[in-house]
């Protein structure tokens, strides 16, 4: 246990591993109602059974009545993104043709040397967007100062930050001395913002596909073929260093009420899929799949993308849903924002500090 005195008053943090979990109080927050859920699991039961590329240090961080979820890594290089900073140079490996391969080496061998992958991502709740609540500036200076004694040689790294429902947060890392990094563009939904012409036009469009289609929203326990679903896209299209989740991942999410999921089928064959959660007034869909293999496959991802917006709107609440899918986001009412990450190296030594310094002022050059 671990206390700070801030103004007239105690704030405490504790720190909870496989072997000392038991000894938690659970306070009362949604965020330590779906720790309870699936991430509990995962602590107790080790992350590799749930994503088989992600092995990471789990652990539960209390802070006040917030519980945060924490991996805690230093090497693991074949890592997914979930929890390595070294994923950039696979990909270079992935996609870059050989005759530049070696220069792909050389960047790792750089990044390596400086231990980009010793770090603690704060908040980690293994999925591909993140939600945050609430703290205060004492909130997020005491995580700080706990994190930095307990992990001396670690970075200390907050994923999915972005200006549409994390703004206070970002500025609140930058004043303790956080390094921002620009990560990607996200698209973001806000049911409350009235809508041009055309985006009624497209979601009409796309409902009547939905009607005139044959296609069905219906529960499915083929946990599976959901997986494979899931693997056309985020595996196949985009990148094998996506979190490889299993069956068993998905049908704990499931049961235990950790995500909710919609299941789209076309005369009895699951075609479609996306799972979501909603925490402070934003929804995020980290699971997400359809059929790239058969004729239909735009028209579903249409439909998809239309029911996610659908399931927004039913609950008022923000959108956030990720990259990809750029031109049919936007004629669906998505807004751009940028998405960052903020990495704190003040206790590290002298040459990781530099690094990181420079690589923020490089970044910012493109």
């Amino acid at each position: 246990m671990f206390f700070i005195k801030q103004g007239q008053h105690l704030e405490r943090v504790e720190l909870f591993d496989q072997q000392s979990i038991h000894q938690i109080q659970w306070p009362k927050s949604p965020e330590s109602t779906q720790a309870q859920m699936l991430p509990l699991s995962m602590l107790k039961q080790g992350v590799e059974r749930y994503i088989t590329n992600t092995k990471t240090a789990y652990y539960f961080l209390r802070l006040d009545h917030f519980i945060l979820p924490l991996t805690v890594n230093s090497k693991e290089y074949d890592n997914s993104y979930l929890t390595s900073n070294y994923y950039a140079v696979n990909q270079m490996h992935e996609n870059w043709p050989k005759v530049f391969r070696p220069v792909a080496s050389a960047i790792g061998l750089l990044l390596k040397g400086f231990k980009v992958n010793r770090s603690v991502v704060v908040n980690n709740w293994l999925l591909s967007n993140s939600l945050y609540p609430k703290l205060t500036d004492e909130q997020v200076a005491l995580l700080t100062t706990f994190l930095e004694k307990r992990f001396p040689d670690h970075l200390l790294m907050f994923r999915g930050l972005n200006d549409a429902d994390t703004a206070p947060l970002i500025q609140q890392l930058k004043s303790l001395g956080y390094h921002t990094f620009f990560a990607r563009k996200i698209f973001i939904y806000n049911p409350k913002v009235k809508k041009e012409s055309r985006v009624a036009y497209h979601q009409r469009r796309d409902l009547r596909l939905l009607e005139k289609g044959g296609y069905r929203l219906e529960d499915s326990q083929d946990f599976e073929r959901l997986i494979t679903l899931y693997k056309y896209v985020y595996l196949d299209k985009h990148t094998a260093f996506c979190p490889h989740y299993t069956a068993d991942y998905l049908k704990s999410a499931v049961e235990s009420g950790f995500l909710e999921l919609r299941v789209l089928k076309k005369e009895k064959k699951v075609v479609g899929v996306f799972g979501f959660l909603i925490r402070n007034g934003t929804m995020i869909v980290p699971f997400f799949g359809y059929d790239t293999q058969i004729e239909e496959k735009v028209e579903i991802y249409r439909i998809l993308t239309r029911l996610i917006i659908d399931e927004a709107e039913k609950r008022g609440v923000l959108l956030n849903d990720g990259s990809g899918g750029d031109t049919a986001k936007k004629f669906r009412g998505m807004e751009e924002v940028n998405e960052y990450a903020a990495i704190y190296t003040h206790h590290l030594p002298l040459s990781r500090k530099i690094f990181w310094g420079l690589s923020e002022k490089m970044a910012k050059l493109f």
